[in-house]
Formats: C-alpha cells, structure tokens, sequence
C-alpha cells in the first residue's frame, strides 16, 4: 500500500489508541461517551478518505488534466459510505474483474461486516442516535477497514492484472 496512505491510517490508529488509553483511565468521566463518538466519525472518515484515494490514484494516473478534474469532483468530493457494498458498486464500474476478486476477497470475512458495521455506527450518530459500542469496538472496526483497504488495494495495484 502506498505510503501516503498507510500514514494516515497508522496516524488515525494511534489516535484511536490514544483514546482507548484515555477511555481506560476514565471509565466514569462524562466524555467517555462524545470520545466514543469521536473515535467512530474519525475512523470512518479515515477509511472513506483513503479509500478515495485508493481510487482516484488507480484512475488519474498518467490522464489528462480535465479528467483528472473530473475524478476529483466525481470521486473525491463525493459523498459515500465506504461500505463494501458502495465499493464494489465502484468497482463495478471500473473493471469487472476487480469487482469480482473484491467480492471473493471479503465474502465470508468477519472484516467485511466490521466495516460495514463502522459505517452503520456512524451514520446512526450522524441521525441522532447515541453509539453504545465500546472503544474497542470502533479500534476492532477501523482495524478490519484497514484490511478491507489493503485487500482492495492489492486487487487495484496487481500490474499483472488488466481492466475490462
């Protein structure tokens, strides 16, 4: 994975270990609750940035400027869930073949429904409703996103492998 990408999420990672070693320290402090809350927003939005990323460097490498623009609009700027659902949507579109190895690679996986249970938490949060998951539980879910992102990117930066 390129090393752009593994900073950011190694930094978000260390922010949610600060968190939990906070939380652990702090059982009983009323911002255990808005910490929990923050730690769910900020890997979440860790994983969609990168996953964008992911994308948008697999795309717009070598095009023209415009196209690039494009991308960035339609792809960066854009507002999605990282679900392994919209993922593979995407992919869909881009190339069948990476679709389907993404599909084989999480089936089945426990890091596949951490994920998207990570997106689930968020969006609650973002209607409303309060996260009642542990700290560990937002860590154990950024930690199977990272997976998800590896397995995708591996998918995405075979040189062997073409498009369709």
């Amino acid at each position: 994975m390129n090393g752009q990408y593994v900073d950011v999420l190694s930094d978000c990672s260390a922010e949610l270990q600060r968190i939990c070693e906070w939380i652990e320290k702090n059982r009983f402090d009323s911002n255990v609750k808005f910490l929990i809350s923050y730690a769910t927003i900020k890997a979440s939005g860790t994983i969609e940035l990168v996953l964008k990323q992911i994308l948008f460097d697999s795309l717009a490498c070598d095009c023209k400027e415009e196209n690039g623009s494009f991308l960035i609009k339609h792809l960066v700027e854009a507002s999605f869930n990282a679900t392994t659902g919209k993922i593979e949507q995407i992919l869909e579109q881009m190339s069948k073949t990476w679709k389907k190895e993404f599909t084989t690679a999480v089936n089945g996986r426990t890091e596949k429904s951490d994920l998207n249970s990570l997106i689930v938490l968020r969006n609650q949060f973002a209607h409303g409703t309060p996260i009642n998951s542990s700290i560990e539980t937002i860590t154990k879910y950024f930690d199977s996103g990272r997976w998800v992102l590896d397995a995708l990117d591996a998918i995405i930066i075979n040189p062997e492998r073409g498009t369709d």
